[in-house]
């Protein structure tokens, strides 16, 4: 009986393999992009929290965080009301204007409020209504 051989996956190569994957020329390169990828993804939401890090530390924001809370006592996309998160719809990314305006502002429960984060840091930007349903169909599925 044959043994399976794969081709390397690196479009164009005709090296075989015993395991799927990368042959020994094209793994590094592949490992080295995969790296300024994630690199990349660091630095932007680093970027992203750094820039707004000061608006979090203001009488202005923690007074507008307790009335909407107040307000709206549970996550808008699956209605826990655990670890209750004010969210940025639209990351402002510095813009004062943006930070504050409470029509960019939601209740998200923790774990809806980390998978919408991760998607803004993988690159992955969409409206506000992509987002809500994308979380929606997310948390449904």
């Amino acid at each position: 009986m044959a043994i399976q051989k794969y081709y390397c996956k690196w479009q164009g190569c005709k090296t075989l393999l015993d395991n799927p994957g990368y042959c020994l020329k094209h793994k590094p390169m592949v490992e080295e992009r995969e790296a300024a990828r994630t690199e990349k993804r660091i630095n932007n939401f680093k970027n992203a929290k750094r820039t707004n890090f000061l608006f979090y530390k203001t009488k202005e924001w923690r007074e507008l965080r307790a009335k909407i809370l107040k307000e709206q006592k549970q996550c808008v996309l699956c209605g826990s009301c655990k670890s209750l998160h004010i969210d940025h719809i639209v990351p402002p990314r510095g813009e004062r204007d943006l930070f504050f305006n409470i029509n960019n502002l939601q209740v998200l429960c923790e774990s809806c409020h980390r998978t919408k984060t991760a998607k803004e840091i993988n690159g992955q930007k969409k409206s506000k209504e992509e987002i809500r349903e994308w979380l929606k169909g997310y948390l449904q599925g």
